[in-house]
């Protein structure tokens, strides 16, 4: 079974303009979803059937002519698990049972620019510490530390990735788009 997490940036905008003129939504459930986005009222659930649809339609490339764009996305399983907990964990307040602060249906959730500026940050210091490497003191340095010593085994892919987030943090900050999907299917 496979499993896949991806954040993607959302024109609403395009978006809106793109689901009452094209041909591609004409399907029932596409009707129901243009109704919602035209209300103020589509969902989280509503948001993900259409990065799936489009994406199967018209792949990744011509996303972005649909308000949709690939910020970033990873595909085994493990890391998928482990990227999806501590955004729980980062969304819970950085307890294991606090209430969620981040709007969410399920494991899917809508982020403002800032928070997923931040849950980016949140990743690349985990991948930081864990492959000990030098990074600058900030907010979450300690709470990645706890993981590290207290849950490291659990949470091991943070130590064999190479891939660090900082550029992505860097690319929303340039990004044009003011509200970001984060998915996690498995």
């Amino acid at each position: 079974m496979s499993a896949s997490v991806g954040l993607i940036g959302l024109d609403m905008q395009v978006l809106s303009r793109e689901l009452v003129a094209s041909d591609y939504f004409a399907g029932v459930e596409f009707v129901a979803i243009k109704r919602r986005l035209l209300d103020g009222a589509i969902s989280i659930s509503d948001l993900d059937f259409l990065f799936d649809h489009l994406n199967d339609l018209v792949g990744e490339d011509r996303l972005k002519d649909f308000g949709l764009e690939v910020f970033y996305g990873a595909y085994t399983r493990k890391h998928c698990s482990h990227l999806a907990q501590m955004l729980a964990y980062y969304s819970q307040g950085f307890t294991w049972d606090g209430k969620e602060t981040l709007r969410h249906e399920g494991p899917n959730y809508l982020l403002t620019k800032s928070e997923a500026q931040n849950v980016m940050k949140w990743f690349d210091t985990l991948s930081r510490i864990f492959c000990k490497m030098g990074i600058a003191d900030d907010d979450f340095v300690k709470r990645a530390v706890y993981i590290r010593d207290n849950f490291g085994k659990d949470y091991d892919t943070f130590s064999e990735t190479d891939e660090l987030f900082t550029p992505l943090v860097e690319r929303l900050a340039a990004a044009k788009v003011d509200m970001f999907l984060w998915f996690y299917s498995f």
